[in-house]
């Protein structure tokens, strides 16, 4: 067959553009513009329950300024978000979405407790496999990571923010001996590094060529996806002010 392989295309937070990030309206407007992939955050409440955010806190978001790890579960449903939205915790997501493929990014702050909740909740689910088929996993710190693998070695892991600067220097200049790239790990690469395409042939066949994988981390503009598709990444994340862009939706 001579048809193009196509990357999987993750949506980042939701749609953001028309409802709030991380909110259970905002996943759904994703899957109608067909997604499958979606990318959410995960942390911890007081009480140990897994709720869905990228800060801190929900103030960005039109909630308290109230750190979530010291608000019980309780207190967090009772906060109302931008657009009327509210926070939706992790049990919900999966219920509500287990059609679809997941990145979980595990925030670094009490990510330790939040990996443990992730834990429990799996192994009382019995749901090992179904992670496994269905889920990649980002961490922050060395140390929460190595935390994780040891209950779930055979899961599909991100590389950190460092391994991916490295990596991403040394493919621009080829040099393989210093990138400290691993097979079957996948590598964020911006759409540019000092004014500098980094979507090229020669570079993705550099994270190839060593077994890793390449996630297109952010595209700003439709001419940064199409660069993406044409040296075939294999992953896509976009941010919400892509989302519902016409020229990226004929690319889907």
């Amino acid at each position: 067959m001579n048809e193009r392989r196509k990357p999987i295309w993750i949506s980042h937070r939701g749609d953001c553009k028309t409802f709030t990030e991380n909110t259970s309206l905002a996943f759904e407007q994703a899957v109608k513009s067909g997604f499958t992939h979606l990318e959410t955050d995960l942390r911890i409440t007081k009480d140990n329950h897994i709720v869905l955010c990228h800060d801190p806190s929900f103030k960005r978001l039109g909630g308290p300024p109230n750190p979530i790890v010291e608000m019980t579960k309780k207190e967090v449903q009772k906060i109302t978000l931008q657009c009327g939205q509210h926070p939706i915790f992790f049990d919900d997501f999966i219920n509500r979405f287990a059609g679809c493929a997941w990145v979980f990014d595990f925030k670094p702050e009490w990510g330790h407790r939040t990996i443990a909740a992730f834990t429990n909740w799996v192994k009382k689910k019995k749901a090992q496999e179904w992670i496994y088929n269905q889920a990649k996993f980002l961490f922050w710190t060395t140390s929460q990571e190595k935390q994780f693998i040891q209950d779930f070695p055979m899961a599909h892991l991100y590389a950190q923010k460092n391994e991916c600067w490295r990596a991403g220097i040394c493919a621009l200049f080829g040099w393989k001996k210093f990138a400290g790239i691993k097979a079957n790990r996948t590598y964020a690469l911006p759409p540019l590094f000092v004014n500098k395409s980094m979507y090229q042939d020669d570079i993705v066949k550099f994270y190839h060529s060593l077994g890793a994988k390449i996630v297109a981390f952010l595209p700003k503009n439709s001419y940064h996806v199409s660069k993406a598709l044409a040296v075939k990444v294999d992953e896509i994340l976009f941010d919400h002010d892509l989302l519902m862009s016409p020229q990226v939706k004929e690319m889907l």
